[in-house]
């Protein structure tokens, strides 16, 4: 499985650091900031794969027509069509609409990362058939969000938590009915030791198709000095800090950014061969 880093705004060289060739680019910010919109333009330039997010997980709100002008001016690998946390009804309308945009121009180039959502397992399950079964979809992401909720225990009020365990939920179930058959992508990150349980035996056959995650964690786990090494020997498990919008901000001091690069290397051992 392969990596993407989603540094702060004044670290962006730590996505070199991932294990890939990928690079995660915020639609938000790619709006807001001339020098975020020159970096993934000169990365598209090097060749890297440039996967364009909607930011709704950030919970900002990016336009469909922004979206598409983004599109449009940066032409990344593959863009995520606008979803709704928790609402199945609303993301389906947004995919099918977003996907009929995208038959115009020049934008059949650019591949589909669809993110199911839904508040209930029934609902995001519903959402995840519609999404894999279409053509042009190329990727799954399963959210760190609304698929904890979905596959574990808790509210839409106390997020962030029980990530790695309603993802191993949701990936088994999928797992044993026979329907992972297109590369799935993991949404954000909670603990990097959830991803030694995809390299079980009982997903040999599959295996192949479990593609990337992404995550700014590695990097604000430094900015809290939490070290993943030293809290993996000591503790078996890795604290959780709720990320904040606030983080993106943070300009990385040398200590910081020396621990990001630990913490990356941490999580690309994590991630298997």
């Amino acid at each position: 499985m392969e990596n993407y880093v989603i540094p702060g705004l004044y670290d962006l060289d730590l996505m070199d650091h991932a294990k890939g060739n990928r690079y995660y680019c915020l639609a938000h910010f790619y709006m807001q900031y001339e020098h975020y919109r020159d970096f993934f333009k000169q990365a598209k330039q090097d060749g890297k794969f440039i996967t364009l997010d909607n930011s709704a997980a950030e919970k900002e709100i990016v336009t469909e027509q922004a979206l598409l002008d983004i599109v449009d001016d940066l032409q990344p690998s593959e863009v995520i069509p606008p979803d709704v946390l928790f609402d199945k009804e609303r993301t389906i309308v947004n995919f099918y609409s977003f996907m009929n945009k995208m038959e115009e121009k020049n934008r059949s180039q650019v591949d589909i990362f669809a993110c199911p959502q839904g508040s209930t397992k029934k609902q995001w399950i519903e959402c995840y058939r519609r999404m894999i079964d279409h053509p042009r979809v190329t990727v799954i992401g399963l959210s760190k969000i609304s698929v904890p909720k979905c596959f574990s225990t808790i509210t839409e009020d106390d997020q962030d938590v029980n990530i790695k365990e309603g993802r191993h939920a949701c990936v088994y179930y999928l797992n044993t009915r026979g329907s992972i058959t297109k590369p799935l992508h993991f949404l954000g990150m909670g603990d990097p030791t959830e991803y030694l349980y995809y390299q079980s035996p009982i997903f040999h056959d599959v295996r192949y198709l479990f593609r990337s995650t992404d995550s700014c964690y590695s990097v604000l786990a430094a900015v809290k000095e939490v070290d993943f090494e030293v809290e993996r020997r000591r503790d078996g498990c890795i604290r959780r800090i709720k990320t904040t919008n606030d983080f993106y901000e943070h300009d990385l001091n040398e200590f910081e950014k020396e621990l990001a690069i630990r913490n990356i290397q941490f999580l690309n051992k994590m991630l298997g061969d």
